[in-house]
This record gives structure tokens, C-alpha cells and sequence, in this order.
């Protein structure tokens, strides 16, 4: 059961960094080359595109770098490839839906770096793309763990108290 755990919260910061990524082969076709389960062929790489979840040549996916504010934006819908922040921004200042709104919708909330009013709330955990609540808590063992470390450093700085 622990593997499976482990398994699991791999896989959805596997989806959470393939938001990051693009493809830059303009002959990608999301509809002809889908993941599997967020798996590809040998020499392809499982990336989030506009339309979907698409395998892209290894070769050909760039990061996505975040310069300061001017790329702070709300995360898309991993189906539909649209945003559907701007329909849930009532949620902003919901008391349950306050820190899912903020990480997941940080521009149409007004969270995004430099607009905040005090305090650092640029350290969060991801959360789980699915479910919308962050794994991490009861993945906290894995903080120490000399093979998981790096990427608990990266999705769970909260709960593994990297924060400053």
C-alpha cells in the first residue's frame, strides 16, 4: 500500500511539472500522439498542451521558465485546456476554498508574486491536480527520504519546512 502511495504522488508531480513544459515541434499533433496514463514511447516525453496531454520527442520539449510577475497565471483545466478560474472566483476568499484558490488560481484571485500584503506566501505545497488537495502532509515521511528529497524540496516546501 505504501508503494502504490508512493506511486501516486510521483504521478501527480509527474502531471504537475509536465504543466511546465512545451513542445517545440510545431508538427506535435495533441490528437494523433496522447498519453497514456501520463506515459509515451521510448524517446517521448509526456507534456500538458493546450488541447491535452500530448507525447512530444524528448528532444523537442523545453521548460518554461517563470520570469518574475509578468507569468503569473491561473492553471488550466488538465481535460478542457481552459481556465476555470475566472467561473470560480467567488471561491477566492472562501474560508475552504481560500489556499486551493490561491495556488491554483493565483492571477484571477489577485495572489500572484508582489501583489500580496504581507507575510511570504510564495511557499505552498502543489496540490493534487485531481483532487485539489495537497498529498503532501501524508507523504511527510518521504522529506527525508534520501531518494525523494529533491523532489520534495520542489512540490512540498510547506510541509517539509523548507519555507523562510
Amino acid at each position: 500500500m505504501a508503494i502504490l502511495s508512493v506511486v501516486m504522488i510521483a504521478l501527480a508531480f509527474y502531471r504537475a511539472a509536465a504543466q511546465q513544459q512545451e513542445c517545440a515541434d510545431p508538427n506535435a499533433n495533441p490528437t494523433s500522439n496522447p498519453c497514456i496514463m501520463g506515459a509515451c514511447p521510448t524517446g517521448q516525453t509526456c507534456i500538458q498542451s493546450p488541447k491535452g496531454e500530448m507525447c512530444c520527442d524528448s528532444t523537442k520539449v523545453t521548460s518554461v521558465t517563470a520570469a518574475p510577475t509578468s507569468t503569473c497565471r491561473d492553471f488550466v483545466h488538465p481535460v478542457t485546456g481552459v481556465s476555470d478560474c475566472p467561473q470560480r472566483a467567488h471561491l477566492c476568499e472562501n474560508a475552504a476554498y481560500r489556499q486551493v484558490m490561491a495556488e491554483q488560481c493565483p492571477r484571477t484571485c489577485n495572489k500572484c508574486p508582489g501583489t500580496s500584503t504581507g507575510g511570504s506566501t510564495n511557499c505552498r505545497d502543489f496540490v493534487h491536480p485531481k483532487t485539489g488537495v495537497s498529498d503532501c502532509p501524508r507523504n511527510r515521511a518521504l522529506c527525508t527520504s534520501a531518494f525523494y528529497a529533491q523532489l520534495m524540496r520542489e512540490q512540498c516546501p510547506k510541509t517539509c519546512g523548507y519555507c523562510v
